[in-house]
């Protein structure tokens, strides 16, 4: 039988074939427009498509990155990781969705109560929200609590004021507030300072474990994964159970490992059980 030809390929230049490999096309499928059908630099690029239009960095963009940056330039993070049990904060919220549901009020969600829970936890461990101020550790004079809110424009940190002499409705409807006026882009700059701790929730992505950023200069940052039902071993029993880890970053240069450790121990705690922490 005849051998089987080789398939024939056009010829190309050297430039081509640099440029088709950045690209990633394919230059043997091109039609070459050189002599003899030579696939050029300019083929290529033609067969590649216009290159995507580059964006103008807004100066939201460039805030948060100058505050991204200053972040990790500045601070020494450390981040540590727990999953806690979240049964009874589901049932205290299907509670709330119950008892709201013929009238107006504000039903709260698992952000809003971290918010109360965190600022519980802050009294008991108040090193976590001091800051490092040339060489000092400040400590915080009131328990302001940010909560990353995600917008059209980018990310923003509105203050939730005095959480723990708040009630939940009271935390609901702030934080409700604050979320909107910073997606409608009506937030006031002093809105979103002050804040000594920082919660970011990404669990309605499916999220699970994370490494949030601190908001510098606070000393930490919490990050909130999903609630997922999942298997859990108790008393020699498997037992369904409502799971959600948390993420803790914190500045080591302010907390040590075994500090910040027995803060997120107590946030679990009291998530577990959240009832008694939620009262102003």
């Amino acid at each position: 039988a005849p051998a089987e030809r080789a398939p024939h390929h056009p010829a190309a230049s050297p430039r081509a074939r640099r440029v088709a490999r950045e690209l990633g096309v394919n230059w043997t499928q091109i039609q070459g427009g050189g002599k003899t059908g030579r696939v050029r630099e300019r083929d290529v690029r033609a067969a590649a498509g216009p290159a995507p239009a580059q964006t103008a960095v807004s100066p939201l963009r460039k805030t948060i990155a100058e505050r991204m940056t200053a972040s990790l330039r500045s601070t020494a993070p450390v981040t540590l990781t727990t999953t806690a049990d979240a049964s009874n904060l589901v049932s205290l919220r299907n509670q709330f969705k119950t008892a709201a549901a013929s009238g107006d009020d504000v039903i709260p969600g698992y952000t809003d109560f971290l918010v109360k829970l965190a600022a519980a936890a802050l009294q008991k461990h108040p090193l976590l929200s001091a800051r490092w101020t040339n060489a000092e550790i400040t400590p915080s004079t009131s328990l302001d609590i940010g909560i990353a809110v995600d917008t059209e424009r980018g990310l923003l940190v509105p203050v939730v004021r005095n959480a723990p002499n708040l009630s939940m409705r009271q935390v609901a409807a702030s934080t409700r507030d604050l979320a909107e006026r910073a997606r409608g882009g009506t937030l006031q700059s002093s809105e979103m300072q002050g804040g000594v701790f920082t919660i970011t929730n990404l669990g309605a992505f499916g999220v699970d474990a994370f490494t949030p950023i601190i908001n510098y200069p606070q000393c930490a940052i919490l990050g909130v994964g999903r609630i997922q039902r999942r298997p859990v071993a108790s008393d020699d029993r498997i037992m369904i159970c409502e799971q959600v880890t948390l993420s803790l970053t914190f500045d080591h240069r302010i907390v040590d490992g075994a500090p910040a450790a027995r803060f997120l121990q107590t946030l679990s705690q009291m998530l577990e059980n959240p009832g008694p922490w939620l009262m102003p």
